[in-house]
């Protein structure tokens, strides 16, 4: 059975970037670029998982047909046009003029038609979204795809299917017959060329393509180290080692304001995308009753969480979707009102039991699970249950690796 889920987005995350100046930057070397989480993998495609750590480095070297803009649309990247029939069924895509790979070779639709293929015969991470079903009943939303000149690339599906732009922009391009060569040595388009990978330090070394069909890159070698300890990146930003931490999750909101207080760094933050979220599972109850979830989303001070435990740095959230979205709408907005929740607990025939009393008003707890390995989400969880006990809800946490 597959569990129905609703879910109450609580705030989105300011995306924080913390950087050397320039003027007091090292007179030589790489740029150095510091990432929180290990790189799994520099396959661009094959990967059996993807993590966040190996996308950003995979951006780097590669591009893929398609990419999401700053307004979160669907645009080309590689495709310089694309275009749908009036069925949905038949995707077209022009390629752009003068894009080369790494060693030389031209991009046309052969290798275009050469990596999705690859993705839709394989059993990669990357590949399983193109799917529906499973076991025997796995369907690829991908009838064929087609390479009719060196610059068309024509995809057809089984039904119109509104994730298939959405689930090309993870699939970087890659030349006809490399990829058996892309695990140790990743080859692609992208503006920046592969040149060592040390998997036991967690570090990779890149050099600037010169023709790189958007112009070469300002900075003429790049390293990508991975600084999981928050102390330590703290560290090596303030000593000038590291000249860029771009959305540096494993920063705490108390690190990020000392870091602001360095006459020698900027902190730059921005509206971010990432989101804060309790997901409900609605096949059982209590969870089932939709005023006892409305009733947990009036009992939660967000304005509180975000001030006291991230220090400012983030927003209330009133959609998954960020505000600058074309598809972003607020939906129902859901304000602080613990006597609202407690109405709405009362409707659904869960009273309280025994007025202010210790007695809660459900027998069971309600099981909120939440990742072992986030202290920010451990903090936030405390916070949560809290909340919830005022109105007479009793929580359980439990941690997980999810």
């Amino acid at each position: 059975m597959i569990a129905r889920r609703a879910i109450l987005a609580l705030f989105s995350l300011l995306l924080m970037g913390a950087l050397f100046p320039a003027g007091c930057r090292r007179k030589s070397g790489a740029f150095v670029i510091a990432l929180g989480d290990n790189i799994r993998t520099i396959d661009p495609i094959g990967s059996p998982s993807v993590d966040t750590a190996s996308e950003r480095v995979r951006t780097l070297m590669f591009n893929s047909l398609v990419k999401k803009n700053e307004k979160f649309d669907y645009v080309g990247e590689l495709a310089s046009n694309i275009q749908h029939s009036d069925d949905g069924l038949t995707y077209t895509f022009t390629l752009q003029e003068g894009v080369k790979f790494h060693d030389g070779r031209p991009l046309t639709s052969a290798d275009a038609k050469y990596t999705l293929d690859l993705v839709l015969s394989s059993n990669f991470a990357k590949s399983a979204s193109f799917y529906e079903g499973s076991g025997d009943n796995k369907k690829s939303y991908v009838t064929r795809v087609e390479a009719p000149d060196a610059k068309t690339l024509v995809v057809t599906l089984t039904k119109p299917w509104v994730g298939l732009l959405t689930n090309l922009v993870p699939v970087a391009i890659i030349p006809k017959d490399s990829y058996a060569g892309q695990k140790d040595h990743p080859l692609g388009s992208g503006p920046f060329k592969f040149v060592r990978y040390d998997n036991s330090q967690q570090v990779v070394d890149l050099e600037a393509y010169p023709e790189y069909w958007q112009g070469p890159a300002k900075l003429p070698t790049l390293r990508v180290r991975v600084i999981a300890d928050t102390n330590a990146l703290q560290a090596e930003l303030q000593s000038g080692r590291i000249d860029i931490a771009p959305l540096p999750t494993n920063l705490s909101p108390d690190a990020v304001k000392s870091l602001e207080r360095d006459p020698n760094l900027q902190v730059l933050q921005f509206k971010g995308s990432n989101l804060n979220l309790l997901t409900f599972n609605t096949t059982q109850s209590p969870l089932n009753d939709i005023r006892v979830r409305q009733a947990i989303a009036h009992a939660i001070d967000r304005e509180s969480l975000i001030r006291d435990l991230l220090l400012g740095q983030g927003k209330i959230a009133h959609s998954i979707l960020p505000e600058d979205s074309w598809a972003y709408t607020p939906g129902h907005i859901y304000s602080f009102d613990p006597a609202m929740s407690k109405k709405l607990l009362d409707e659904a025939g869960f009273r309280d039991p025994d007025g202010d009393g210790p007695q809660l008003r459900f027998s069971k707890s309600v099981v909120f699970k939440i990742s072992g390995s986030s202290v920010a989400k451990r903090n936030d969880a405390g916070v949560i249950y809290d909340y919830l006990k005022v109105v007479g809800i009793p929580v359980k946490i439990e941690t997980a690796e999810l």
